[in-house]
């Protein structure tokens, strides 16, 4: 499986200050399972999972 993911400085208005997020665009819903290994394999210390 591949998974583009986005990341960007959230919450701030300097770059590079450590408070980042990732934003991946799916075209279906993922297992929590699954979206944990992503917070993982990214280096994501407080996931946080939204579905639009």
């Amino acid at each position: 499986m591949s998974i583009k993911a986005y990341i960007i400085d959230a919450f701030t208005t300097e770059l590079f200050k450590r408070n980042q997020a990732a934003v991946c665009l799916l075209e279906q819903e993922l297992s929590e399972k699954t979206m944990l290994a992503i917070d993982f394999d990214l280096l994501l210390i407080v996931p946080s999972h939204y579905l639009f």
